[in-house]
């Protein structure tokens, strides 16, 4: 077993699509399948139930899950230590983020700006490898939404959003000004993956389950991009959050806001408490100047 063995495993354990997962690893799909079934008879078992419609992680795929992160993770937390190491990197500040926070490459400039001796990379994640990496120290600060925080981590909220239904156009429900989440149990709905922000989807799943009605997921989908790929090409409908859903948009796309007040996601900036890297003082203090109001101090 080596370590590219694992990240496609992961991969393809997050999209659980073959073909998304060689999209997003830059590998033809057959490599990928390859990757897979050597692995599986390495390990004896087999980690993925595979059908024309559906791809699903087998129990043995479950229990290997977790321990396949923590030692992919592990290892790249090692190799970026001693590279960090080698090419005295005290200067670099590593960001991770989703993708969708706007302020952030003005924030980036302007601490650069004010600090020319600091490098800012920035790395796109999910939330939940985002936390993962700010554990290890591969990332000194994350953008993420309703990020899974331990005690040792500082955070400030920097906006919110509600759940938002993407449909296509033609739909009764894109009439609307605003749609219930029992309108949407009657629906065939497309969301993100659980592994991508376990908090998110349990919040969702919950107000879901809280309707009383049955309702399904029918598929997954990341970006905005995707979700409305998906919809227009008569999947289901999308369930999503954040400010780029409802940004620059798609003909035959309409975005329609979810009457659930209580279900409100959090677009979050946190970073280690302790011995954390010089430049995120003042880069949550940038941050911070980019909120409607004023917050907390920042950190010293």
């Amino acid at each position: 077993m080596d370590l590219r063995q694992l990240e496609v495993f992961l991969e393809v354990a997050e999209q659980l699509h073959f073909g998304r997962a060689a999209e997003r690893l830059y590998l033809a799909q057959p490599t990928v399948s390859e990757t897979i079934r050597r692995l599986e008879r390495e390990l004896g078992g087999r980690l993925f139930e595979r059908s024309t419609r559906r791809v699903r992680l087998t129990p043995l795929g479950e229990a290997f899950a977790p321990l396949a992160r923590e030692a992919y993770d592990s290892v790249l937390g090692a190799y970026a230590a001693g590279k960090a190491f080698a090419q005295d990197d005290a200067n670099r500040l590593v960001v991770g983020h989703t993708g969708d926070w706007e302020p952030l490459v003005d924030t980036v400039v302007r601490l650069q700006v004010d600090r020319p001796g600091v490098h800012v990379s920035l790395r796109a994640r999910t939330t939940s490898r985002l936390v993962a990496e700010l554990a290890t120290r591969e990332v000194h600060l994350i953008v993420g939404w309703d990020p899974d925080l331990d005690d040792d981590t500082d955070s400030l909220a920097l906006d919110t959003s509600p759940l938002l239904a993407v449909l296509p156009a033609g739909h009764p429900l894109a009439r609307r000004r605003s749609v219930t989440l029992a309108d949407l149990a009657r629906e065939p709905l497309l969301g993100w993956p659980r592994s991508a922000n376990p908090v998110a989807y349990d919040r969702f799943a919950a107000a879901m389950d809280g309707t009383g009605r049955p309702w399904a997921l029918v598929g997954t989908a990341q970006g905005h991009e995707d979700v409305a790929a998906r919809v227009l090409s008569g999947f289901g409908i999308g369930v999503a959050y954040g400010t780029h859903v409802t940004g620059p948009g798609f003909p035959g796309i309409v975005v329609v806001a979810v009457d659930a007040p209580d279900l409100c996601f959090t677009r979050t900036l946190a970073w280690p408490r302790e011995a954390a890297h010089p430049a995120v003082a003042p880069f949550v203090s940038l941050a911070r100047q980019q909120l409607p109001t004023a917050g907390e101090a920042a950190p010293t």
